[in-house]
Parts: C-alpha cells; structure tokens; sequence
C-alpha cells in the first residue's frame, strides 16, 4: 500500500532531514496557472548538485520528473506543500 505524508519544504528538511529526503518518491507541484489551477507531478527528490538549475531561488529541495520525453527538475520553496510517498505491506 501507498502512504502520502502532506508536509511543507521546510517542515520535511526540519523534520526528516535533507539527506533522508534524498531518493524519495513524492507528488510537487511544478507550476501555478493564471486562472488558480496547478500541475502536479511524481518525481523523486535529488540533490541540488546533480542538478543543471538555470535560476537559484529559495528552494529546499528538488524534485525531479519525467515529462514530455525528458527529465525536469521542479523546486520546492520552504512553504511549498508536497507529499511524500512511502510504501507498506498491506
């Protein structure tokens, strides 16, 4: 079975830690319309240093995902919510 943890950007560095994070599957959102609606993705959270970012902003973490016929890589700001998936035997 697939658990999600909702938890902020922030909350998941203070609570589990940035290197625990590392490899873990999770849902982010990767943009924010005009009209309020958004574009969630699966990814799994990677290392900033494994990462090509063309503008550093205040994220935490980032999530990388696979779209279109290519890999991106979405930030996750401090109060950004996303969730963390685990799994457990059912």
């Amino acid at each position: 079975m697939i658990n999600g943890t909702a938890i902020t950007g922030s909350e998941a560095i203070n609570e589990i830690g940035l290197q625990a994070l590392i490899g873990r599957q999770c849902v982010a959102i990767s943009a924010i319309y005009a009209d309020g609606s958004s574009q969630m993705v699966l990814g799994k959270i990677v290392r900033a240093e494994d990462c090509v970012i063309d503008e550093p902003d205040d994220s935490v973490f980032y999530v990388e995902y696979w779209s279109l016929d290519d890999w991106y890589v979405t930030g996750v700001a401090p109060d950004e919510q996303v969730m963390l998936l685990s799994e457990e035997a059912a």
